[in-house]
C-alpha cells in the first residue's frame, strides 16, 4: 500500500503548502514556417485559446513575398495553424484582440473593424463612423463583446491631450456589429 501512494504521489511537485501535478495536454507543434517571432505582435485568447500572429509594422523587417497585405495567421495553443487572414486595411493596427465568442477584433486607425473567425474567415466588418475616421484613433480596447476607441479630438482634455471617446459598449456590440456611439470624454 505504502508503495502504491508513493507511486501515485510521486509526480506532484510541493509549492508552498500545497502540492501540483502537472499533465501533457499535448504536444507542441509550433511550426513557424520561417516566422520569427520577434518580428510578429501576437494576441492570444484567454484561457489558452487561440492566438493570433501578423507582423508588426512598427519594426523594420525585410519583405519576401510579393504581397505587402499583412497576413494574419491564427494557431491553436499548441502551435498548430487554424487559419490564415488577410487584413485588408490600408490603416496602421492599433488594437486586436479575441471577444468572449473567440472571434479576433482587429482595429485600425481610421476605425475600421474587423471581426475574423478562428480560422481565419473574415466574419464581419464595419466603422466606427465618419468622426472617429475623420479624428484617427489613437487607442482602443476589446474586453468581453465591447470595444471602446480614444481618438484624437480638437477640443483639450484636463490632462493636456486632446481625445474624444467612442464605444460599442452595449452586450454583443462586436457580435452584431450594432450599438456603436460616439460621444465626448
Amino acid at each position: 500500500m505504502a508503495l502504491l501512494r508513493s507511486a501515485a504521489v510521486s509526480d506532484w511537485e510541493a509549492c508552498g503548502d500545497a502540492f501540483y501535478a502537472r499533465e501533457l495536454l499535448h504536444d507542441m507543434v509550433w511550426d513557424h514556417g520561417g516566422v520569427v517571432l520577434e518580428s510578429r505582435r501576437s494576441t492570444g485568447a484567454p484561457y489558452g485559446g487561440p492566438i493570433a500572429l501578423v507582423r508588426d509594422e512598427r519594426r523594420l523587417v525585410v519583405v519576401t513575398s510579393s504581397t505587402v497585405t499583412p497576413e494574419i495567421r491564427i494557431h491553436a495553443a499548441s502551435g498548430r495553424r487554424l487559419g490564415t487572414a488577410r487584413w485588408e486595411s490600408a490603416g496602421r493596427l492599433v488594437e486586436w484582440g479575441w471577444s468572449d465568442a473567440l472571434e479576433l477584433v482587429v482595429v485600425d486607425d481610421a476605425g475600421r473593424v474587423a471581426v475574423f473567425s478562428v480560422h481565419g474567415e473574415k466574419l464581419r466588418e464595419f466603422s466606427m463612423g465618419e468622426a472617429v475616421a475623420r479624428a484617427g484613433v489613437a487607442a482602443a480596447k476589446i474586453g468581453g463583446d465591447s470595444l471602446v476607441v480614444l481618438t484624437y479630438g480638437a477640443a483639450p482634455t484636463p490632462l493636456g491631450h486632446s481625445a474624444t471617446a467612442a464605444a460599442a459598449a452595449s452586450t454583443g456590440a462586436i457580435g452584431s456589429g450594432n450599438g456603436v456611439s460616439s460621444g465626448g470624454a
